[in-house]
């Protein structure tokens, strides 16, 4: 256990005494974690981007869904399928992450905006939250805002997910 102390205190020295320096024109910042684990998490996260701003989807080349689906597989905390029997825990448990990204096959992605403002929903049987996002269609992404219901449609076999970031403490 002491071992692990002395080498997590050892990493954050050493991190601690990278970061902060400006100037160089340089961007390491982050070339410790990234050359480590074989990553490059220089490169911006699109769905990370799209959950702090939906409209940075529009910069992205060719499926932008389809491109936010790879990159929230890498980089979410936790990804859920959302289906008419987990639909309420999924939404319990989206809660407890600062941002909720929901996609719909490879066409629909919006992030929850609020779960506060609520529509009861029939055929999902709970409070679907509001939401705002895109639909991809005929090769064009066309904004949309609405509650969630409107957006997901009605329970079916198309495969929905929810990725989860930022875990609220």
């Amino acid at each position: 256990m002491k071992l692990y102390q002395l080498a997590a205190v050892s990493m954050l020295a050493l991190l601690s005494s990278c970061g902060g320096e400006e100037g160089d024109g340089n961007s390491n910042e982050m070339s410790t974690s990234t050359e480590a684990s074989g990553s490059s998490e220089e490169k911006p996260s699109v769905a990370l981007d799209f959950a702090m701003d939906p409209a940075s989807i529009l910069n992205v080349e060719g499926n932008p869904v389809e491109a936010l689906i790879q990159d929230a597989q890498a980089n979410a905390e936790r990804a859920l399928t959302f289906y008419v029997g987990n639909a309420e825990r999924a939404l319990s448990v989206a809660k407890g992450f600062e941002y909720a990204v929901v996609v719909i096959g490879n066409h629909t992605v919006v992030k929850i905006v609020s779960y506060d403002d609520c529509l009861e929903s029939g055929s999902w049987g709970i409070c679907m939250p509001l939401a705002e996002g895109y639909i991809r269609r005929r090769g064009n992404m066309e904004p949309v805002g609405d509650y969630m219901n409107n957006i997901v449609g009605t329970p079916d076999d198309q495969n929905r997910k929810i990725y989860l970031f930022n875990r609220k403490r």
